[in-house]
C-alpha cells in the first residue's frame, strides 16, 4: 500500500495499530506511508480507524476496485473539501461544511511481481540493506520466485561449525506470523545446552 496525505504531522500513533505502517517518506505538504494493505475493505478499515484516532472524517472521492497495473486504489478527502458541496457564495443558509480543504489521502495497493520489485523505491531500500548487514557479519540470501528469505548472524555461522550440526538438524516453524502470511522456521541443532540456532528461513505462506 502507498498512502499520500498532505498532513503534515504525522505519527506511528496515529496511523491504525492492525496494520504494519512505516512512515517512508515526509515532503512539505507531503507524507507517503508504507502498509501491509491488500484489498479495498484494507483500505476502508485504514482510513476509518485513521480518523477515529486523529478526529477526522474522510469522504470517498474516487476508487479503482480492480486494476490492471495495480490490485486497487481510492482516494479521500476531508468533509471540510469542497468535494460535492456548495461554494461560499450559494452557502445562503450557512449549513455547508466547505472550507475549501485541499487534505486528501490516496491508497494504491500495489502487485506483487518482479516488475514492482525493481522499480518499487522501498525494496530497493532493502536490498541496500543486504549490504549493511554483510558488512556486520550478517549473511542474508533470498529468492524472489518463490519468497524466501534466509538469515545467518554470525553467531549462527559458528554453531555451524559444531560437529552435531552436520549429523542433525531440527526445524521449527511457524505459519501466518502476519497479514501477508509469512512464515518463520528456525534451523537448529542438539547440543549440551539445548538448541543452538543455525538459520531463520522466511518465506511466503
Amino acid at each position: 500500500m502507498v498512502g499520500k496525505c498532505v498532513i503534515q504531522e504525522i505519527e506511528d500513533s496515529s496511523m491504525p495499530s492492525q496494520y504494519k505502517n512505516v512512515i517512508w517518506k515526509v515532503d512539505k505538504n507531503k507524507v507517503i506511508i508504507r502498509s501491509n494493505l491488500e484489498n479495498m475493505e484494507d483500505i476502508n478499515n485504514w482510513v476509518s480507524s485513521f480518523g477515529k484516532q486523529t478526529s477526522t472524517q474522510w469522504n470517498a472521492r474516487s476508487s479503482c476496485p480492480n486494476g490492471v497495473k495495480i490490485i486497487c486504489s481510492k482516494k479521500f478527502v476531508c468533509h471540510h473539501s469542497s468535494f460535492m458541496k456548495v461554494g461560499t457564495d450559494e452557502n445562503k443558509k450557512g449549513l455547508s461544511k466547505n472550507a475549501y480543504c485541499r487534505v486528501s489521502i490516496l491508497i494504491v495497493v500495489k502487485l506483487n511481481n518482479s516488475n514492482t520489485r525493481k522499480k518499487d523505491e522501498f525494496v530497493k531500500k532493502l536490498m541496500e540493506k543486504q549490504t549493511v548487514y554483510k558488512n556486520k557479519g550478517i549473511e542474508i540470501r533470498f529468492s524472489e520466485e518463490p519468497f524466501a528469505v534466509v538469515i545467518v548472524t554470525p553467531i549462527m555461522a559458528r554453531a555451524h561449525a559444531a560437529k552435531l550440526s552436520k549429523e542433525i538438524c531440527f526445524v521449527d516453524s511457524t505459519s501466518a506470523c502476519d497479514a501477508e502470511q509469512h512464515a518463520i522456521t528456525f534451523v537448529m541443532a542438539p547440543c549440551a545446552a539445548g538448541a543452538i540456532s543455525l538459520a531463520i528461513i522466511i518465506t511466503k505462506g
